[in-house]
């Protein structure tokens, strides 16, 4: 990510991990976590967001996760069992020290082509490979797109989108809802 930034007077990129941020104390007024608290070690996280950040600074994470099972049924594949232990709807409920989280969720609807379907599923890699299995391919994008396209090139597909706000208080280094 750091190499394909592009360059802004007004910015700074630096690298870094949740764990241990190269910045120093009481210096952050915003964090957002986009599908990546989940890989963090949530306690430490914690702990060093209530260094870096001043007081009623924001930190929001989010999530989506894009439901896939009914297309996945029409082709006769079920990947519940092999499917990663990922949460989407990571927060920080379980860090006592932020308590009370307002969390929210919503089912969405995406339209997408056979194409850009194709493109969905296939970026899972437990899928593309059952796709690859099916098709007795190495590279099952061309098969795929067009055994969806036979259906009809507008789908619709559902996604959950996942999101949870905090501010930082004032007189406290807990974290509280907004």
């Amino acid at each position: 990510m750091l190499n394909g930034a592009k360059p802004n007077a007004a910015l700074s990129f630096l690298h870094g991990c949740a764990e241990n941020i190269p910045l120093p104390d009481r210096c952050v007024d915003i964090v957002t976590f986009a599908g990546s608290l989940y890989y963090t070690d949530r306690s430490a996280t914690a702990r060093e967001l209530k260094r870096v950040c001043r007081a009623n600074a924001i930190v929001i994470t989010y999530d989506f996760e894009v439901l896939l099972s009914q297309v996945l049924q029409w082709h006769g594949l079920s990947l519940e069992d092999a499917e990663p232990a990922y949460d989407h709807s990571a927060n920080f409920a379980e860090i006592s020290e932020f308590p009370s989280r307002r969390a929210e969720s919503e089912l969405i609807s995406l339209e997408t082509s056979a194409s850009e379907l194709a493109h969905l599923l296939l970026s899972e890699p437990h899928i593309y490979t059952a796709y690859a299995n099916r098709f007795k391919v190495s590279n099952p994008f061309e098969q795929l797109k067009n055994t969806l396209a036979a259906k009809g090139d507008e789908f619709s597909v559902g996604a959950n989108i996942y999101f949870t706000k905090y501010r930082l208080l004032m007189r406290s280094t807990a974290l509280m809802p907004v």
